[in-house]
């Protein structure tokens, strides 16, 4: 079996230099098959996999960047409401609404344990 040439001049689409994956997949296409059902078919499982790597990207960076800090912050404040107010410090690196949240508790946490000392004395 002949390997196709890559497409060059008019009989290259305009997309193909685009990406290089999408250049390769279409060399492998026999020339005279290019306009057959089952590639468009091709194409539509090739878009596919690139929504759901980016799907899956975006996935994890929600989660570690919202989801994972937030339910941190229900866990403390959980323990909290129960009278232990020897948790560390929530960590509050970036400057981000979720780091915000995070020193706001912090301090909100610190403040409730000077108010229970001065209560104590």
């Amino acid at each position: 079996m002949k390997w196709p040439a890559l497409p060059t001049g008019a009989d290259k689409p305009s997309w193909a230099g685009l990406f290089g994956a999408v250049s390769v997949l279409y060399v492998f296409v026999d020339p005279y098959q290019r306009n057959a059902p089952w590639v468009e078919w091709m194409w539509t499982g090739v878009a596919f996999a690139i929504f759901l790597a980016l799907f899956i990207i975006l996935n994890l960076m929600l989660h570690f960047v919202v989801v994972r800090p937030l339910s941190r912050m229900a866990r403390a404040a959980d323990a909290i409401s129960t009278g232990n107010l020897t948790l560390l410090d929530l960590p509050a690196t970036g400057k981000d609404q979720v780091a915000v949240l995070a020193r706001a508790f912090n301090r909100m946490r610190r403040s409730l344990e000077k108010a229970m000392k001065m209560m104590e004395e």
